[in-house]
């Protein structure tokens, strides 16, 4: 079991420009929504939405802290103990997107060495196979001289 504040996949929507971004860690244990201020450091505002979201959507997450989303029913959510396939260990600093390149990079990683196990593989099985047949085209030359030379 696993809980979705421990995931990297958690993301919230930012108000600016809509994209998903990091979950902070205060949102993950509290609730909290970042706030930020305007280019004069003036009038405070929250930077994202209070509406969790699962990157890879294994949960509706948005749904669960309905009717009434508050920091605290977002807080509850997120701490609860839950099966996931999807989940990955969070990494402070990188974005959701960035969580889904890690698990793709590894899957590549794990495919290429497996191609290059199933390729040498073949390759030993190659030149058993051009090895032996060469044996016996060579042994088949030695003995039709042999013959030839015996009259």
């Amino acid at each position: 079991m696993v809980k979705c504040a421990d995931c990297g996949y958690l993301s919230v929507r930012n108000k600016r420009d809509n994209h998903l971004s990091e979950a902070i860690n205060d949102f993950r244990e509290k609730g909290a929504v970042a706030q930020g201020y305007d280019e004069i450091g003036h009038n405070p505002h929250q930077l994202h939405e209070i509406a969790p979201i699962c990157f890879v959507r294994s949960y509706n997450l948005i749904n669960e802290c309905k009717p009434e989303i508050s920091p605290q029913k977002v807080s509850q959510v997120l701490n609860n103990d839950r099966p996931c396939k999807e989940f990955m260990k969070w990494q402070q600093g990188f974005t959701p997107k960035e969580h889904r390149e890690m698990i793709d990079r590894q899957k590549l990683l794990e495919y290429q060495s497996q191609q290059r196990k199933e390729d040498k593989h073949w390759r030993i099985i190659e030149l058993i196979v051009l090895g032996g047949i060469a044996t016996l085209v060579a042994g088949g030359f030695t003995l039709l001289g042999a013959w030839i030379s015996r009259g």
